[in-house]
This record gives C-alpha cells, structure tokens and sequence, in this order.
C-alpha cells in the first residue's frame, strides 16, 4: 500500500519525538508499505516543501497517516487534504500528549476518518495494523447510488444521529452486520 505519513518535529518531550518521526515510518516500511514521509519543522522553514508536491503525493497514496501529537496548521491542511481526496485517515497522537483533536476533527462524522492515541511502539504498531486493514477495505469499497422511502430514511437518518456518523457509513454498516448474521446461519 502507499502510504502518506506526516508529522511535526520539534516534541519537548524528545521519546515522543523519535516515535514520531523515526519509529512510525520504519513501523510503516517494516510491514511492506511504500512510504513518503514529510516531517514538517517549524523551525526551519527552508526546507519546506512546495504545497503542490505535498498535494502531489498524498493524492497518489492510497491512505494517510498523520501523527498529530505536536499538531500544526501545516499537517491539518494536509489531513483535510487527504479527507477531501476520499483518503483513509489516521489521525494519531501520544496519549502522554494533550493532541487529541479539537470539536472541529473530532465530531467530523467521516467514514474514512479514524482517531487513535497510543503510548508506545506496541500500542503504535496495533493501531497502524488496525487502521491498515480498514484502509485496505476501504480501498476496495465502490460508490453506489440509492433511492430511499421516506420510512428507510428516517430510520437511518436516527442511527446515523445515534451512532455519530454520516447516513452512508450508517447504511453500511446496517448491510454488513445484515450479511454476517446471514452468513453466520
């Protein structure tokens, strides 16, 4: 899989720092995946990269990874980026970190958004397979139009409220738990 990794130098807390930025992509690389990783230094911005070679690469990865512990108006750009792409998204922070997104992130009820803290390479390497096997599905997914009945709607407009996501992700998953309790019979 390709795969769009992003994440902020400059940690104070310099163990959170080499995960971010070392750990993370060798965690990536190790499992197999083509990897372009932009570290985003904000203080030194001579080595920044031009926005349309960043566009450029997550637009030709087939999911995005951004480790938000140290969060920045240049990875939320890009994280939006990703979203508006139709790309899976990690967003991923250090627990030991106040990075946990904001309302704005958090209550975005994307079917490709996905939230995840961790604490160490273990929990990193958990969260990263797990998000890699939705990003997989999610890869092999296909649009499709559906006409609804008034009674269909509402009953899914109420799960989707009820579970906090958007009507489509709602319909899905509506379908999918429909076909493993068939399967399971």
């Amino acid at each position: 899989m390709k795969l769009y990794y992003a994440t902020t130098k400059g940690q104070t807390d310099k163990h959170i720092e080499m995960l971010a930025t070392e750990t993370i992509p060798s965690i990536l690389k190790e499992a197999g995946h083509e990897v372009f990783t932009y570290i985003y230094n904000p203080a030194d911005p001579s080595h920044e990269l031009s926005f349309d070679t960043l566009l450029s690469a997550i637009l030709n990865s087939d999911a995005f990874i951004g480790e938000m512990s140290r969060p920045s108006q240049t990875l939320g750009f890009q994280l939006a980026s990703a979203l508006s792409a139709s790309k899976p998204t990690l967003y991923l922070y250090n627990s030991a970190r106040n990075g946990k997104p904001d309302v704005s992130i958090s209550n975005n009820p994307s079917r490709l958004l996905r939230i995840n803290e961790y604490e160490t390479e273990a929990s990193i390497k958990r969260v990263v397979a797990t998000f890699l096997k939705f990003a997989d599905q999610q890869s092999r997914s296909t649009r499709t139009s559906f006409i609804s009945t008034k009674r269909i709607d509402e009953f899914i407009t109420s799960q989707s409220k009820k579970l906090g996501i958007s009507k489509g992700e709602a319909i899905r998953q509506l379908l999918d738990d429909a076909i493993t309790r068939n399967i399971e019979k």
